[in-house]
């Protein structure tokens, strides 16, 4: 997958703002940005690595859980579309 950057962000507010764009293009924007806000909180968090996994009893870690949920709530907002209580996360898994 890409890294999220500047240049990423203008193609997602192009197609986003384009008034030919289809359903399936602003469902794979909102797509797009909320992966971003999943793999901010995965690399926070210490998700890859599994000896370095967060204590989320720690002070720290519930303020980004915090500031991580109030994201989601403001991307659920934006989303052009009905957002249900769960989110599908997409597992990745890499063969070295």
């Amino acid at each position: 997958m890409l890294r999220f950057n500047k240049w990423i962000n203008e193609c997602l507010e192009s197609v986003a703002n384009n008034p030919r764009a289809t359903k399936l293009d602003i469902f794979l924007v909102h797509w797009v940005r909320v992966t971003k806000i999943q793999d901010s909180l995965g690399q926070s968090l210490s998700f890859d690595d599994p000896s370095n996994m967060a204590n989320l009893a720690e002070p720290m870690v519930q303020l980004k859980v915090t500031g991580f949920e109030k994201t989601l709530e403001a991307w659920k907002k934006a989303a052009e579309f009905e957002v249900d209580g769960t989110i599908p996360m997409i597992f990745r898994t890499s063969l070295y």
